[in-house]
């Protein structure tokens, strides 16, 4: 299983899910525990709020998460829906990250350097797209 994704490593039937299922619930009680200690803490700093209340939706989201079927599984037109909502789901997630990520920086950070950051995040997406 070396070099094979986090999807697979928690797909149904890899001998990865057993020892992968635990610790990714544990991962996910962390970061919504996370979410609410900064939630709490933020007080009356509605960005860090906004931010405590992303990681708590991306936690209870993440405890619902969807299995995946194997590789082989899915060459072989054995798919079924929670192979889509697993795709759906990790849209989701890394759409409520990059929320957390932008709300988070600095207003006067995001100015000063977006074009060089924009150029930047280019280049890194471009690097997985290629692969």
């Amino acid at each position: 299983m070396e070099g094979d994704s986090d999807t697979q490593l928690s797909a149904i039937g890899a001998p990865t899910r057993p020892l992968w299922v635990p610790l990714g619930i544990a991962y996910t009680l962390l970061v919504t525990a996370f979410g609410w200690g900064v939630w709490a803490w933020a007080r009356r700093k509605r960005p860090l709020r906004v931010v405590g209340g992303l990681m708590i939706a991306s936690g209870v989201i993440g405890l619902a998460w969807p299995p995946m079927h194997q590789r082989a599984v899915l060459a072989a037109g054995g798919g079924t829906l929670t192979d889509t909502m697993h795709l759906v789901w990790s849209a989701v997630t890394v759409l409520l990250f990059m929320l957390e990520i932008s709300i988070s920086l600095p207003l006067r950070l995001y100015r000063r350097h977006r074009i060089t950051d924009s150029r930047i995040l280019a280049r890194a997406f471009r690097s997985y797209v290629d692969e």
